[in-house]
């Protein structure tokens, strides 16, 4: 008795050429499509039509199309190397106003551990400005503060901060996440979206500069006081997932078995069929983007023979 099939199915993927690999699944699958195909020789006397026909070479092909972007299965079953945790993210368009440069005279001792300066006044302050200064830590920035104290991203080293002491601000400020700053990505203006041009240092109007090493974006004395968007890339350490590639050698790609399950009548019904691909490569990642749609990545593949000689074994719950 024939069977039916209904959907897109399930699609999973493990590994072979490494031990103890994680199986991952194709999440959101939309489309499993996958073609046998061969080469007929034909043999012709003196007639029009073959004497005999002979089967030549094969191949199975498959192309896989998924909603869910995952990096374990980019990096194991096309890439195959292990991502790492962590991941580099953006910032896009993070809102700032251009801060002008003061220069406070302390009016208290703070002491080497402590990140609370004090001030007669903080006219002129603002949060995100770099401040520098004596035992002030290289790329310290302005966290919070209130009329007569600021406190600063860093602890005073030591000796401490005397009083009156000269402490600068700005022009210089550092964004939410310079911390683990890892490139820039621009800055515009708020009012125009015009772009600001990158410099080594020293910016006039228009121009800003950015130290890699600290994360902070200094501007010209005539943009104080103007909104920018500010855009850049930084690090998240203890979550997500990250994938780097090496340039390998020609002929080394993972290996990996693909298990495509398909039914009818719900996950639990009589119908169903299950197809394994013993051996595959995949020859095609790509992740394309689209307007006003999901994301679908695609994923190709070809499959061999395993080293026991077999190509796959195909399963119906319902025999003829």
């Amino acid at each position: 008795m024939a069977i039916y099939t209904f959907g897109s199915g399930t699609l999973w993927g493990v590994r072979t050429d490494i031990a103890n690999a994680t199986p991952v699944r194709f999440g959101a699958l939309q489309e499993v499509s996958l073609e046998f195909s061969a080469t007929n020789k034909t043999l012709y006397g003196q007639y029009q039509f073959p004497l005999a026909v002979a089967r030549g070479t094969g191949k199975i092909t498959g192309k896989a199309k998924f909603g869910q972007i995952s990096g374990s299965l980019y990096a194991g079953l096309f890439f195959g190397i292990t991502p790492a945790t962590g991941q580099s993210t953006t910032s896009n368009n993070e809102a700032a106003t251009v801060p002008s440069q003061a220069s406070l005279t302390t009016s208290a001792t703070t002491s080497a551990g402590s990140a609370v300066l004090t001030f007669t006044s903080t006219t002129g302050v603002s949060v995100g400005q770099t401040v520098s200064g004596t035992n002030i830590p290289t790329g310290a920035s302005v966290l919070s503060f209130t009329s007569t104290t600021v406190t600063i991203s860093g602890n005073v080293q030591t000796g401490g901060v005397a009083s009156g002491a000269t402490i600068t601000f700005g022009p210089t400020f550092a964004p939410a996440n310079s911390a683990t700053f890892v490139g820039d990505l621009g800055v515009i203006y708020s009012a125009t979206g015009l772009p600001l041009t990158k410099v080594a240092s020293a910016p006039s109007q228009g121009q800003y500069a950015v130290n890699s090493s600290t994360g902070s974006y200094t501007f010209a004395a005539a943009d104080a006081g103007t909104a920018v968007l500010v855009s850049y890339t930084y690090g998240i350490a203890a979550t997500g997932q990250k994938i780097v590639v090496p340039n390998q050698l020609l002929g080394v790609q993972p290996v990996f078995q693909t298990t495509l399950e398909t039914l009818y009548n719900g996950q639990n019904g009589l119908k169903k069929a299950v197809l394994t691909l013993n051996a595959c490569v995949s020859s095609k990642l790509s992740a394309p983007t689209k307007q006003d749609d999901f994301s679908i990545p695609e994923m190709d593949f070809d499959a061999f023979a395993d080293a026991a000689g077999n190509l796959f074994s195909w399963s119906f719950s319902e025999a003829s």
